[in-house]
C-alpha cells in the first residue's frame, strides 16, 4: 500500500496532467497512509502550490478537497481546505470555479458554522473585495449556503458585502448576484424585505438582459413569502413587463417557469391576469417561446378553470398545429390532450379531435408520437367508443402510406395506442394490421413490428402471444427467403423478457430444434443468440438440459460464427 502512496506522491509533482490527475482522484489514499498531522502540515500546503496547473487538474482538486474534511483529524481543522478552495474560487475557468464553491458549500453543511463564523465571513469579504471579478461571482454562490447559517449580526455583515455586487461594473457580476438574491428571497423575514426589494427593483433597471431576466425567478420566490398585498403593490407590474419584454430570452424564460407562476399565485390570478401573458406566449413570434409555453400547458391547466381554458387557450391550438416548426407542434401534441377532462366530452368533440386527427397525418413522426402520450385524458372524457371511431381510420390510412418512415412512426404508435384501447378492442382491429408488417418487404418495418410485439406481450401477457402472434410467426418457419425464416428468431429474442419457461419450452424450443439445422449460418447463429436471452429463466428447469444439448451440437457446428455464439450460450448455463 505505502509503495503505491509513493508512487501517486510523486504523480503529484510530475508535469504530466493525466498522472496528477489520477493521484488527484486518490488522494483520500495518501492522507490515510500519511495521517492527518502530515496531511495538515505536509499535504495540503503542497496542495496549494499546484492551483495554477491545468484546468483539468484544477477540476479534480476542487471536486476532491470537498470531499476531504474526514482526513484532517477533526473539522476544526477546515481551514486547511479553504485556503486552497478560495484560490480555485478566483481562476478564470468557470467550471472549476464553480466546483470550488459546490466544495465550500459541501463543508459548510458538516460543520457548526456559528463556531466558525468570522473566519467564513472574513472569506466572503475576500471574495467579494478580489480584484478579479471571478471571485466576486464565486462568492455570490457560497452565499446562500452562508447566509442562514450565521448570526443575525453575520447576517448584516453578509449582506453588507453583498449589496454593492449588485450594483458591480461588470455584467456577469450583476447577473450572478441577481441569481443570488433569488435565493436570499426566500429567507424573509431574516433576510431584510425591504432591502432586498430595494435591490430587486434597481436589478430591474439594468441595461443588460442576462441581469434583467434573473428577475422572473425571483418573482416566484418573492411570490411564496410576500402577503398578497405586497406582492400586488411591488412585483405584479414586474410580471407583466416580462410578458411584454422585447428581449425574446426573457419571454422565452418566463414561458418555462408560468406553471410554476401558477402553483404559487393561485387560481384567481392566474385566470385573471397570468392567463393573457400565457396566452400572448402562444402567439410569441418567436418560435422557442411558442415551444416553451406549448410545452407548459399540461402543468398550468392544473389552475385553470373551463372559460379561460376554452375561451382563451383551445382557439390558439389550430394556428400551433399549423406552425411550421415542428418542436411547437410537438409540444402541443404531449401537452393538448390534458384540457379535455376540464372542458368536457361535447367540447372536446367540437375543437380536440380535429387538431388530434390534424397530428395523425402530420408529416414529422415525432408530433404523430407525441399526440399518444397523454391519450387516457382523451379516453376519459369521449369514452373508448369514441376514441376507437376517432383514431383507428387514420391509423388505418396512415399504415398504408407509400413512406416507410410513416409507417414505422404508426407501429410505435401501437403499445400506446394498446393500454387504452385493452386487448379485445386491439384485436378486432389493429392486429391483422401489425401482423400484416412482420412480412413487409423493408427490414426496418419488420424490426420496429417485433419490438412493438414485444411491448403489446408485456402489455397482454404470455396468453396473448400464444394465441396471437404464435401462429403468424410459425408460419415463417419454412419460408423459402432466410430474412423471412429470421422472422420467428429475432421475434423470440425481443420477446424473451415476457415469455415464461413453460412457453419456451413448448413452442420457442421446437422452431430453434428445426433451425439448428438450417442450411443458412446466420439462421443457425441466431438458434444461439435466442438461447442466451432466455437463459437465465432457463436454469433448473425441465428445458434446461434439452437445450443445452441442443448448443453442444451447435458447438461442434463446422461454421466458426455458429460454433462461437454456441460457446457463449453454454456459458450462460455454467
Amino acid at each position: 500500500m505505502e509503495s503505491n502512496v509513493v508512487m501517486l506522491i510523486d504523480d503529484l509533482r510530475c508535469s504530466e496532467a493525466k498522472k496528477k490527475v489520477n493521484a488527484i482522484q486518490q488522494l483520500d489514499k495518501i492522507a490515510r497512509v500519511i495521517g492527518p498531522e502530515r496531511t495538515n502540515s505536509e499535504l495540503l500546503p503542497f496542495l496549494m502550490d499546484i492551483v495554477d496547473d491545468e484546468d483539468e487538474v484544477l477540476l479534480e482538486l476542487a471536486k476532491a478537497l470537498g470531499n476531504f474534511l474526514e482526513y484532517l483529524g477533526g473539522k476544526k481543522n477546515f481551514s486547511g481546505l479553504i485556503k486552497p478552495l478560495e484560490s480555485l474560487c478566483t481562476v478564470e475557468e468557470g467550471t472549476v470555479r464553480t466546483q470550488a464553491a459546490k466544495s465550500i458549500k459541501k463543508i459548510l453543511s458538516q460543520i457548526r458554522v456559528k463556531d466558525f463564523e468570522d473566519d467564513f465571513i472574513k472569506l466572503f469579504g475576500r471574495l467579494v473585495k478580489g480584484d478579479w471579478f471571478t471571485s466576486k461571482v464565486s462568492a455570490t454562490v457560497i452565499l446562500p449556503s452562508l447566509y442562514p447559517e450565521v448570526s443575525l449580526s453575520g447576517q448584516k455583515q453578509l449582506f453588507k458585502l453583498f449589496s454593492p455586487l449588485c450594483e458591480d461594473s461588470i455584467p456577469q457580476v450583476r447577473k450572478a448576484a441577481a441569481i443570488a438574491l433569488k435565493d436570499l428571497i426566500l429567507h424573509i423575514p431574516k433576510a431584510p424585505e425591504a432591502d432586498l426589494l430595494e435591490l430587486f427593483e434597481n436589478l430591474q433597471r439594468d441595461t443588460q438582459d442576462m441581469v434583467k431576466m434573473q428577475g422572473v425567478e425571483c418573482c416566484i420566490n418573492f411570490a411564496k413569502v410576500l402577503d398578497t398585498s405586497k406582492f400586488q403593490r411591488y412585483i405584479s407590474p414586474y410580471i407583466k413587463a416580462y410578458a411584454e419584454e422585447k428581449s425574446w430570452r426573457t419571454r422565452y424564460l418566463f414561458a418555462t417557469k408560468i406553471d410554476e407562476f401558477g402553483k404559487v399565485l393561485g387560481e384567481e390570478f392566474t385566470n385573471t391576469k397570468l392567463i393573457s401573458y400565457y396566452c400572448s406566449f402562444l402567439k410569441d413570434p418567436e418560435s422557442e417561446v411558442r415551444t416553451a409555453a406549448a410545452s407548459k400547458l399540461s402543468e398550468l391547466s392544473k389552475v385553470l378553470d373551463k372559460d379561460s381554458v376554452l375561451d382563451l387557450i383551445v382557439p390558439t391550438f389550430k394556428g400551433l398545429a399549423d406552425d411550421s416548426f415542428t418542436y411547437v407542434r410537438v409540444a402541443l401534441a404531449e401537452n393538448m390532450l390534458s384540457v379535455c377532462p376540464i372542458i368536457g366530452k361535447s367540447q372536446t368533440n367540437d375543437h380536440i379531435i380535429p387538431v388530434f386527427l390534424q397530428f395523425l397525418r402530420d408529416t414529422e413522426s415525432e408530433v404523430r408520437l407525441a399526440v399518444f402520450k397523454n391519450l387516457i385524458n382523451l379516453n376519459k372524457v369521449i369514452g373508448l367508443e369514441s376514441l376507437s371511431a376517432s383514431i383507428i381510420p387514420a391509423i388505418s390510412e396512415l399504415s398504408g402510406d407509400k413512406n416507410w418512415r410513416t409507417r414505422v412512426s404508426v407501429i410505435e404508435m401501437l403499445p400506446l395506442l394498446a393500454e387504452q384501447l385493452g386487448e379485445e378492442v386491439f384485436k378486432e382491429k389493429l392486429l391483422k394490421m401489425l401482423l400484416e408488417w412482420l412480412s413487409d418487404p423493408i427490414f426496418s418495418i419488420r424490426e420496429h413490428t417485433m419490438i412493438a410485439i414485444n411491448n403489446l406481450g408485456l402489455i397482454f401477457g404470455n396468453a396473448w402471444v400464444e394465441s396471437s402472434v404464435l401462429p403468424t410467426l410459425l408460419s415463417f418457419e419454412n419460408n423459402e427467403n432466410y430474412l423471412f425464416r429470421q422472422i420467428p428468431l429475432i421475434a423470440f429474442r425481443n420477446l424473451s423478457g415476457c415469455l415464461s419457461p413453460e412457453f419456451y419450452s413448448e413452442n420457442v424450443f421446437p422452431v430453434l430444434s428445426t433451425f439448428a439445422t438450417d442450411k443458412i449460418i446466420n439462421i443457425r447463429m441466431n438458434v444461439s443468440r435466442v438461447i442466451m436471452e432466455f437463459s437465465h429463466k432457463l436454469k433448473g428447469t425441465e428445458a434446461e438440459e434439452k437445450t443445452v444439448s441442443l448448443l453442444n451440437a451447435l458447438k461442434n457446428d463446422p461454421e466458426f460464427d455458429v460454433s462461437y455464439f454456441a460457446i457463449q450460450a453454454l456459458r450462460k448455463f455454467e
